[in-house]
């Protein structure tokens, strides 16, 4: 049938007829219809399409479905007049509605900006389609409906080699601000189709405005004074400078430094991140009674900006000179013995005055703190005085003391001074106490014939001296009366056994009695002594023994039943 029709077409040529129809109709609309008199039916359909209807009696076309454009723009039908045997190509075209509403693809959209970013910045903020075509799709130019604070934006529209598709830009179109403007913007983007009824669609653009270090930053005052005296304690604080930026994170904090070139000797330190003066090194007014120094605030940008203040600083004489208070220990170093005599001196103190070095400082009072009671400061002209022992010293009860002298001036010029001057006293020891056993008497048991190196008891004494003072060694006074030979002590762990060579015997001696002695290592030693009380356990070592190894009686013949004839004993 084909080269039939195309025989045909060959001689006497193809018809080809176009017909539209409009997307989004009715079932069975109709579409067209073959002229039956130039091209009488019936008809032979060659190519057709399950979407339109030919009917091959009257040539009738129709839909057999709703036709949407955006999946098939056009329909080819070939059919064949069997009158004329005439070919007919039948175009159909679907045509347009508008039934698609413009939409953006990557939904909405978060950008950020530096606030330094010039006028004219453009930032491609996304595409938007619209698969209509015509007139019915989407028209620039896209607009912003909301949000544009002060028309800080503007939109640049560009058309796609994409069918159907628009290109947006965002142009800044003004100077932004983070410190003072507007920090995040949230704009809404609109565009619209050219179709009726019209369709648009919104995007939501979220500007984010990052700050830059664009600010230096600003004392709150140029000048500062301050009024100090002289005797002004190291680590004071003196005076406190305030700066501030209004950038944000780092580009707003701020750090505080001294210019050294206006104090080389480092006399004052600040704060880096508080901005509070102290004292770093004594002032003193008659060496220097003004000091100008020149603060830096400077900011943590990464192209950091500074700023300058001045502080003034104007010292006051004050009366800062107070006695000096020298020692001298009398005894070695700082440490005496706990022998050491009653009334004996220990510390030998001169008071004397730095402004008058030539002259006794007898306006001032010396007085001596601590020591527990066991001190006591004595002077016969009130310039040299003495630390003297008041009562006998004991190392076990106080090892050392903490002493103080202080010099306080009569306050003739300003306030009353004070000089301190603290030591340690160091108690040495002595061999002054002998061990003590933790008990006097002991008892223990032991079995009879008990293998040598048996443990019987252990004793302990303690010592409270220091070194070979507090060391102790064991022994056992020697008893042979008492059995102490049966046994034996550790000199350094107080254990007690029994000795190799024993015959412990419970017949023998059935509870024997041990001295032992604890002697400490002192010069001279020391010792005491305690009892250890052992009970020897008896064990069925031995067998029954008669008092005689024959006995002999006699008996009359007439003696009575039951009569004792002889007594025998063990």
């Amino acid at each position: 049938m084909l080269l039939l029709l195309c025989s045909v077409a060959a001689v006497i040529g193809d018809v080809e007829l176009k017909f539209d129809v409009a997307e989004e109709q009715a079932v069975n609309t109709f579409i067209g219809k073959i002229n039956t008199t130039a091209y009488p039916p019936p008809y032979n359909v060659f190519e057709t399409h399950p979407d339109i209807y030919f009917d091959m009696q009257t040539g009738r076309i129709v839909t057999t479905k709703k036709l949407d454009r955006e999946t098939v723009p056009s329909y080819t039908l070939a059919v064949l007049s069997m009158s004329g045997f005439t070919a007919i190509k039948i175009l159909i075209n679907v045509t347009d509605i508008n039934d698609n509403v413009p939409y953006f693809p990557n939904g909405s959209k978060s950008i950020s900006l530096s606030e330094i970013s010039p006028n004219g910045s453009k930032v491609h903020i996304g595409s938007v389609i619209d698969r209509d075509v015509g007139i019915n799709t989407v028209q620039p130019p896209a607009i912003i409906v909301s949000g544009n604070q002060d028309n800080m934006f503007k939109l640049e529209t560009k058309s796609s080699s994409i069918p159907n598709t628009l290109y947006l830009d965002l142009l800044l179109n003004g100077r932004l601000d983070y410190d003072n403007g507007v920090k995040e913007y949230s704009l809404i983007v609109q565009v619209s189709d050219g179709g009726t009824p019209r369709h648009s669609t919104n995007l939501t653009v979220n500007v984010h405005v990052i700050d830059a270090n664009d600010n230096a930053p600003e004392f709150t005052h140029t000048k500062y004074s301050t009024v100090i005296p002289e005797n002004v304690q190291i680590g004071a604080s003196i005076v406190k400078v305030s700066a501030t930026d209004i950038d944000s994170g780092e580009n707003g904090n701020i750090t505080y430094l001294l210019d050294r070139q206006r104090d080389p000797e480092e006399h004052f330190t600040i704060e880096p991140n508080t901005g509070i003066i102290r004292i770093n090194k004594q002032v003193d007014y008659e060496r220097q009674k003004h000091y100008e120094l020149s603060v830096i605030a400077r900011d943590n940008g990464s192209q950091t900006l500074e700023s300058n203040a001045v502080v003034e600083v104007n010292i006051t004489n004050v009366n800062e000179q107070p006695a000096n208070i020298n020692l001298v220990y009398l005894v070695r170093d700082n440490k005496t013995y706990e022998n050491a005599t009653v009334g004996g001196f220990i510390v030998r103190i001169s008071v004397s005055d730095p402004d008058s070095p030539n002259s006794y400082y007898t306006n001032v009072n010396v007085t001596l703190q601590g020591g527990k009671g066991y001190f006591s400061l004595v002077t016969d002209d009130n310039v040299i005085y003495h630390v003297k022992i008041l009562k006998p010293l004991d190392r076990e009860i106080y090892p050392n003391y903490n002493l103080t002298i202080t010099a306080e001036d009569s306050g003739a010029i300003g306030p009353p001074l004070f000089a301190t001057k603290s030591f340690t006293l160091i108690v040495d020891d002595v061999n002054d106490n002998a061990p003590k056993f933790n008990q006097t008497i002991y008892t223990a048991s032991v079995p009879e014939q008990a293998q040598a190196g048996t443990s019987v008891i252990r004793v302990m004494a303690s010592d409270p001296d220091l070194g070979e003072n507090a060391r102790v060694t064991y022994s056992i006074i020697s008893n042979p009366s008492s059995d102490s030979d049966w046994f034996e002590i550790s000199d350094t762990t107080g254990f007690i056994t029994t000795k190799s060579t024993a015959n412990i015997d419970c017949e023998h001696n059935s509870n024997p009695w041990i001295t032992v002695i604890a002697t400490d290592h002192g010069n001279p030693p020391l010792s005491s002594t305690a009892t250890v009380s052992i009970t020897i356990n008896d064990i069925n070592d031995l067998e029954p023994v008669f008092e005689r190894s024959y006995y002999e009686a006699r008996v009359p013949e007439n003696i009575a039943v039951g009569s004792c004839i002889l007594a025998v004993s063990l």
